[in-house]
């Protein structure tokens, strides 16, 4: 199916996938077609639903990531009021968004985890993305070991994007909110990925046993009782509510608070050496004995 065009509303700006018209002042409506776009061109033939679903994964993100960072959505128009007939409201129900009028920055927002698409092209010819040196030796598509941040220009139709580094971010828009702007990105990308090292509370306790039958000549021994590796938050809600047989309503935080970082777990070289301890119950098994518990001592069914 081809693009639709809504007559009665000025067309703004036509991108490569999505038409921007003008509503008020204060509002501008959003339609995602179904074009299809590669490598920064516009394919001859469409995708038939496409710009529905597009627009439904639109709305869930932001929905989700809100807690992050404030985002365009509002609720203040409906858009039956804006379409002349039910034809139209048909097509475009699905794939439209009405959306607060704001400035856009001049830059995209890009943060990749594996080395591919243009990454891969600007590590092959320069050994870097967007002036972020890395490792010889990578393949396409290779998971890096951390995030990086690599920011791009947005073009207009017919134009490429262009990576750019993070000091021509700062030219663009000023060293404050091209910072802000880098934070609120990988937040973003790692949203729901922070990772724990979860110890069963049976495996502490004998540890903690252990140590206290030790016989040290002084009283300096510092180790950690853990399991030694991170398991992703999300997987823990997940078995809790695999095994309470319901879905949660899970609440994000709306501030990250201050010195929490992504990863931790604890090094336990010293309590394996020393006092002949490691954990026996990994997360699925320990996560299905808490529930079993929890319900016998809550009386749950």
């Amino acid at each position: 199916m081809q693009s639709k065009e809504l007559k009665n509303l000025e067309l703004v700006a036509r991108g490569k996938v999505r038409d921007i018209y003008a509503v008020d002042s204060d509002h501008l409506l959003i339609v995602t077609t179904d074009r299809m776009s590669a490598f920064d061109v516009v394919l001859p033939n469409p995708i038939p639903g496409k710009g529905e679903v597009l627009t439904q994964l639109s709305e869930f993100w932001f929905e989700k990531t809100q807690s992050i960072v404030k985002n365009h959505m509002t609720d203040d128009l409906d858009l039956v009021d804006l379409l002349d007939s039910p034809d139209q409201l048909d097509y475009f129900s699905k794939r439209s968004m009405i959306v607060k009028r704001l400035s856009p920055l001049p830059i995209e927002a890009v943060v990749r985890g594996y080395l591919i698409g243009s990454g891969w092209k600007d590590y092959q010819a320069t050994g870097s993305v967007c002036g972020i040196e890395l490792e010889e030796g990578l393949q396409m598509a290779q998971k890096l070991p951390e995030p990086i941040y690599t920011p791009a220009t947005k073009a207009e139709v017919g134009e490429h994007d262009e990576n750019i580094s993070y000091e021509k971010t700062v030219d663009l828009i000023g060293e404050e909110l091209a910072s802000r702007v880098k934070q609120i990105a990988i937040d973003i990308y790692n949203f729901g990925k922070m990772k724990r090292d979860f110890t069963y509370i049976d495996d502490v306790v004998t540890g903690i046993i252990n140590l206290m039958n030790l016989k040290l000549k002084e009283n300096n021994l510092v180790l950690n009782i853990g399991k030694g590796k991170s398991d992703n938050l999300m997987d823990l809600v997940k078995l809790l509510q695999n095994n309470y047989n319901k879905k949660f309503k899970i609440i994000y935080s709306k501030k990250i608070p201050i010195g929490d970082i992504k990863k931790t777990f604890s090094n336990t070289k010293k309590a394996k050496k020393f006092i002949n301890w490691k954990p026996k119950v990994n997360l699925k098994e320990g996560i299905k004995k808490f529930v079993d518990w929890y319900k016998i001592h809550h009386g749950i069914k």
